[in-house]
């Protein structure tokens, strides 16, 4: 029987098969070292002797992203360069059950969806999409700040972002002049710039970038209600604040030792002046 610590220990991992018998005695060396560093952040392994496969218990937190090919299942690690490729011969919409049944429901964000038939991501960790080399925009911040870009087929964009919207109405999809199309969470909008043929809009947490620019057209206003409602959009959650005629400032960001007379200087995006009305209202 197993004991309660490792059935507690086990509640959240996946078990995976990786095959050794091509391995040099450096090589499964290697590879042991590297899984015995992981084991303080929860990977267990288990390599019976003689055996041709290593049988590793992986958390589902470290996962970073999941990619098929030619009837192996590879998984990027979040935490390190290691690259763990599973031998179950299990196919990829069964891997995406058995890893969401290990995912905690309270968080739809932290559930991983299938894209094509090549790769399972995270929910939470897609930040854009790329139209011209068509690349999905991964990064994760509570990973280690680990970024990727993904190559997938036509039909991912309606796939992933109906799924995201289904579950997060509150998200935002930004199309820079760069013709990248962004998700943004608006609680990460550090502020918004507008000027009269475009806006620029400052990030706290993109790995990809920090500043996306917008020309004001008519695809990018089909793309989004942005331009026609966005401080509705954004003073809905409640805090933001406008601080002169073309600058909405998100408040949760706002250190009082960055202001000089009515003049706030930003570490991200640069001096912004304050009206005083609206440093009346902030009681500066």
């Amino acid at each position: 029987m197993e004991s309660e610590e490792n059935q507690a220990k086990n509640i959240n991992t996946i078990e995976l098969k990786i095959d050794i018998r091509h391995f040099g005695l450096d090589e499964i060396s290697k590879l042991e070292i590297e899984l015995d560093n992981l084991k303080s952040i929860g990977l267990n392994f288990d390599k019976e002797k003689y055996s041709k496969y290593l049988t590793i218990k992986l958390p589902v937190s470290l996962i970073f992203y999941v990619e098929y090919r030619q009837k192996k299942i590879n998984f990027h690690l979040c935490c390190h360069q290691l690259i763990l490729t599973d031998l179950s011969y299990t196919s990829l919409v069964k891997m995406e059950e058995k890893i969401n049944a290990k995912i905690c429901n309270k968080n739809p964000l932290n559930k991983f969806v299938h894209i094509n038939s090549y790769y399972l991501v995270r929910k939470r960790d897609v930040k854009g999409y790329d139209y011209a080399d068509r690349k999905v925009l991964l990064s994760s911040i509570s990973h280690n700040y680990k970024c990727a870009k993904i190559e997938v087929g036509r039909d991912y964009k309606i796939k992933l972002f109906e799924n995201i919207d289904i579950i997060s109405r509150g998200l935002l999809l930004i199309k820079s002049i760069h013709n990248i199309e962004y998700i943004i969470y608006p609680q990460d909008i550090r502020s918004i710039e507008s000027h009269t043929k475009s806006k620029v809009v400052f990030l706290e947490n993109n790995l990809h970038t920090n500043i996306i620019e917008i020309k004001l057209s008519n695809s990018s206003e089909k793309l989004t209600d942005f331009f026609k409602d966005e401080f509705n959009i954004i003073f809905n959650y409640g805090s933001f604040i406008k601080f002169n005629r073309s600058v909405i400032y998100n408040l949760r960001f706002f250190e009082e030792n960055l202001l000089e007379d009515n003049i706030y200087n930003d570490p991200i995006c640069g001096k912004i002046e304050i009206q005083k009305k609206v440093l009346k209202k902030l009681n500066l």
